[in-house]
């Protein structure tokens, strides 16, 4: 081992001590004066950290610091060890200790700022002592400084909450310094040193007994302070009783001094005896996941905000003790990398907390709803909650995956599920929190102290995500760190610095459209539409551009992704309707999802399409957070979580070479498209929420998808349950489609229906690229590109069209709805009639008639459901002749029409010229009476599905009088005839509908059967 001696680096632990006792010398010597003993705590914590990142922290990183004191060397003089974890944890207490004191300048009216600003100043200064000292006797003494000052400052308000959590964190932390006190002095005992260093070459010579009675001393007295699983009862207390600086402090950085120490005992005094006790690990290993699980569900069962938070605190000690003693380098940099994370977070969290306490007394995040509608707050909220749910880019993210791929590398499997298990529930209660929070309509803030202090925080986050080069070398310091364990950090897997510096143009994009979307809503519109037309105008400019090969079948594919994504992008923005609550957080969400659907078409490796999927997810939260509803926000972010675990897992499972990565990414998606069983977020987000909110998750959102399975495919084990699941789907969606009133509803479960042909698509596509015996048709291959392009587009139209139910629309609006109904209902001449037959074909290039039949009713219940849904949408009202204001709902139309032509495997001669023929004959009988003059008959009025009605509301069965009744009575006849079985299959299919309608739409479901059923046979040639 090599060391350096740098003996300046005392300074940090002596100043800070120096200032603290002199303060009140130094606040009589300037009168006494309001603000002086903060500011002089704003200036020693900006000593603290110059000094420390300019001066020690670098020294550090290359080489361990020695401190000798008093000119005695070890064992005999006391030592300072400023490793890079030591003072990289002293750092961030300083710089939360710099928000905090900028913070408390608006609570001076609240607190004795001389006593608040030693006491946190003491506070501070014996956790650095404790993640600096080589002495275990000072470690002790640092540790009492630093317990003491902090039982104090919970009681800072003094009152008979504040006191009752004084108390019982004075009684436990009292206990815990006990135990360590106990297990100095039985390591003294045994080997006659209190050197760190010097312990760890003498430990052998203790009994056996003896030692281990040390070790579960340390492991119980620091195992308090660090608030694991079970002797963490004193945090959920403490929190919400001590001011918001304070439990900033507390959980943030103070907590981490008990990590900070066991991984000293661990990994330098009782290293020789860990390294051969595998059963020790293995229970810290238990410890910890118990710690993220009982935290975790505990955190999600809260409603007072700072014991949600709290008890967040505690899982989040869980992961990190996960990684740091999963014995594998990766996993140690993760855990030790998290805790930085994680420490930044959670002390702008709780920062923020003081907002709400200021409204709600009583901290109920029930009553809490639009606490932090602020812009600086919401969106330091916003940071703050995505760091603290492990999402990119920032660095919580990286040692997340750091952890996953550790425990992954060591076989800790069930450690990793409760890894995800725990991040599942995380996001779920985050996702709450942030919807009611921050759920409400944004204004402008009032800037004080307040806000300096969460930018401080808000930047700190950020720049200890994005300055990689320094994490970079701060993790190589971390592995020098472990004495001499032969850890190695494989760069060419994970090399946070060269991928950010990679991808740094995306984060560009980022920033310069969400500035761009704050000036002009409109302007992003354009934007989109002039994306959208460059690509298809200049497609090998932007396939060169975006890393595509230029002229290749799969960046024809991608671009043409692209430009529907830019083209829903363009309609969402320039509709100028349809929004939720939080429109600031939504303009911005439809931004982030099309950067990432530009990030992932543009991505060259797995770990850039994981950051992409997880910015995709966290422009969802936005959407969905932007309608202040909870229960959306919870159910999405919860399965988005999921989502990206999977991915994240098929990272872990690609760098590590094993073989079912192909499978995890493939539920991934499976989950991110609502497949059947994984579908619940899915109608909720879809059905409950605002137009817009639909629109993009289905324009925009769901196209990412198709674009990952097409640059790695699907697993094609996962086939045959997939398949039959999809076509469940399929009917179950399109059914209860058929029995909802509410349009979004029906466009909910339509859209689940939907994303069945789509699933089954994709595997079908997968199996033919893989020449696994579809044949080499080219429809079969590009089926999910051609459905989802269609969906994309009518599904976007149909939710945006929502917007105007109940108003007057305009003859462009009508017209693009109109086009979208026959696309979502598959008619000829739109794309939604090529996306349902290419799937069709799929199904019968892979000889399964039974699948084909189950996508053919599939297309019957969408035509059934879709007209009812026009029906719904026409309401009572006129259409007049103006409607200029809805032309951008044109751009979908057109695009609907003109991709129904794309050239693909597609032959306009043979079958597939009759079935569009037969198909548009028979659209043009069933749209007749919508064009026929309207008749009344009574109060109703029949004939018409255009019409302006007085008294009456056209019913369902208006929109087939009478052509329909007609056709279905003969297609009856036909059938009895001759096809006794099929004619039982219709009238099954007929009690089907008529559960939930009555009138002439059974029959002509039976008709549309009929039809299908001679397109089928004409597509399988059967007849040629």
């Amino acid at each position: 081992m090599t060391w350096q001696a740098y003996q300046p680096a005392a300074l940090l632990i002596g100043i800070p001590l120096a200032v603290a006792f002199l303060l009140p010398f130094i606040n009589i010597l300037f009168g006494k004066r309001k603000f002086v003993p903060t500011f002089v705590g704003v200036g020693l914590a900006l000593f603290q950290l110059l000094f420390g990142f300019l001066v020690v922290l670098p020294k550090a990183m290359d080489k361990p610091i020695f401190v000798f004191m008093s000119g005695f060397k070890p064992p005999l003089g006391i030592a300072l060890w400023i490793d890079v974890f030591g003072a990289g944890l002293s750092m961030l207490l300083w710089f939360i200790a710099l928000a905090a004191f900028i913070y408390n300048l608006s609570y001076l009216h609240v607190h004795d700022e001389m006593r608040f600003i030693i006491l946190t100043m003491l506070m501070v200064t014996g956790a650095t002592g404790v993640s600096l000292t080589n002495d275990l006797f000072n470690m002790y003494v640092f540790l009492e400084i630093a317990s003491i000052s902090a039982y104090a400052l919970v009681n800072a308000y003094r009152t008979a909450e504040t006191a009752e959590a004084s108390m019982k964190y004075l009684i436990l932390g009292s206990v815990a310094t006990s135990f360590v006190l106990f297990a100095l002095i039985l390591i003294y005992q045994g080997t006659r040193s209190l050197n760190m260093w010097d312990i760890s070459f003498k430990i052998g010579s203790m009994p056996t007994g003896t030692l281990w009675l040390a070790i579960a001393s340390l492991f119980v007295g620091f195992g308090v302070e660090g608030a694991i699983w079970p002797l963490n009862s004193w945090l959920p207390d403490a929190h919400p009783a001590a001011p918001a600086s304070i439990s900033a402090l507390l959980s943030g950085a103070v907590i981490k001094i008990g990590i900070l120490a066991m991984v000293r005992f661990m990994y330098i005094v009782f290293a020789p005896v860990i390294a051969t006790t595998k059963q020790f690990s293995v229970f810290l290993m238990v410890i910890a996941a118990l710690t993220v699980l009982v935290g975790e569900i505990a955190a999600y069962r809260q409603h007072d905000v700072k014991r949600l938070l709290a008890f967040s605190s505690t899982a989040q000690v869980g992961y990190m003790v996960l990684g740091i003693f999963s014995g594998s380098p990766i996993g140690f940099v993760g855990g030790i990398l998290h805790l930085f994370g994680h420490g930044l977070s959670k002390a702008l969290a709780f920062l923020l907390t003081g907002e709400i306490t200021d409204k709600v007394p009583d901290r109920d995040l029930n009553k809490a709803g639009g606490a932090l509608s602020g812009i600086s707050v919401a969106y330091s909220n916003l940071l703050s909650v995505l760091g603290l749910s492990s999402m990119p880019p920032f660095i919580t993210f990286f040692s997340k995956l750091f952890i996953l791929m550790g425990l992954i590398q060591r076989q800790f499997y069930w450690a990793a599920a409760v890894l995800a298990i725990g991040s599942i529930v995380e996001a779920s209660y985050y996702g709450s929190y942030l919807a009611i929070t921050s759920g409400s309509p944004l204004k402008w803030d009032r800037v004080s102290w307040r806000t300096v202090g969460y930018i401080l925080l808000a930047s700190g986050l950020v720049a200890i995500s994005f300055l990689s080069p320094f994490v970079d070398s701060f993790s190589q310091g971390l592995l020098n760190f472990t004495a001499g364990t032969q850890m190695g950090f494989d760069h060419a897997v994970f090399n946070v610095a060269e991928w950010l510096i990679n991808n740094g143009w995306m984060w560009l994009c980022i920033v310069a459209l969400f500035i761009l979307a704050n000036l002009s809503l409109h302007a992003v519109g354009y934007a989109g539409l002039l994306i959208s037309v460059l690509v298809l105008v200049f497609p090998q400019n932007a396939a060169e551009l975006l890393g595509l090969s230029a002229g290749s079948v799969t960046s024809t594919i991608l671009l043409g992704l692209l430009a529907v994504g830019a083209a829903v992008l363009s309609m969402v923005c320039l509709s100028g309707t349809g929004w939720g609550k939080n429109k600031s957080f939504q303009i911005n969400a439809a931004l982030l999802g099309f950067i990432s659907l530009l990030w992932l078409i543009s991505s060259n490796s797995l770990l850039s399409t994981l950051v992409a999927w997880e910015v995709l997810s966290w422009s969802g939260l936005m959407m969905v957070v932007g309608e202040g509803n909870r229960e959306l926000a919870s159910s999405y972010y919860g399965w988005a979580m999921a989502s990206g675990l999977a991915f994240m897992f098929a990272v872990t499972g690609q760098a590590l070479g094993q073989n079912w990565w192909l499978l995890a990414l493939t539920l991934g998606v499976l989950i991110k498209l609502g497949m059947f069983g994984f579908h619940g977020w899915m109608i909720k987000v879809y059905g409950e929420s605002s137009p817009v909110v639909g629109a993009v998750f289905s324009g925009i959102l769901s196209l990412g998808a198709v674009v990952v399975t097409f640059k790695y495919g699907v697993e094609n084990y996962l086939m045959f349950p997939v398949v039959i699941l999809a076509g469940v789907q399929i009917i179950y969606g399109g059914l209860i489609a058929l029995g909802k009133e509410n349009l979004r509803e029906i466009l909910a479960y339509s859209s689940l229906s939907n994303m069945g042909f789509l699933i089954i698509a994709i595997f079908l596509s997968s199996k033919a690229l893989q020449g696994a015996g579809l044949g080499s048709n080219a429809i079969v291959s590009y089926a999910p590109f051609i459905f989802a392009v269609a969906y994309a587009l009518f599904e976007s139209v149909l939710f945006l069209g929502t917007s105007y139910q109940r108003s007057n629309k305009g003859v462009l609006l009508s017209l693009s709805v109109v086009v979208a109904s026959l696309a979502s209902a598959a008619m000829p001449l739109t794309s939604g009639f090529l996306a349902k037959w290419s799937v069709y074909m799929s199904s019968i290039y892979a000889f399964s008639p039974l699948l084909t039949a189950v996508l053919m009713l599939g297309t019957i219940l969408s035509i059934a459901y879709t007209a009812k849904w026009f029906i719904l949408w026409l309401g009572s009202t006129s259409v007049t002749k103006r409607g200029v204001e809805n032309v951008s709902l044109l751009v979908g139309a057109l695009a609907l029409i003109g991709t129904s032509f794309i050239q693909l495997g597609i032959s306009w001669t043979g079958a597939f010229f009759w079935i569009v023929l037969l198909t548009l004959l028979a659209t043009i009988v069933m749209l007749v009476p919508f064009f026929r003059k309207a008749r009344q008959e009574g109060e109703v009025y029949t004939g018409s599905a255009l019409f302006e009605p007085e008294r009456a509301t056209m019913q369902f069965e208006d929109l087939f009088y009478p052509y329909g009744l007609w056709l279905s009575k003969a297609a009856a006849h036909a059938l009895e005839a001759g096809y006794t079985y099929l004619t039982s299959f219709f009238d099954f299919m007929a009690d089907v509908v008529r559960s939930t309608y009555t009138g002439v739409i059974n029959d002509y479901a039976t008709y549309i059967v009929i039809f299908f059923i001679a397109a089928f046979v004409i597509g399988r040639g059967w007849l040629m």
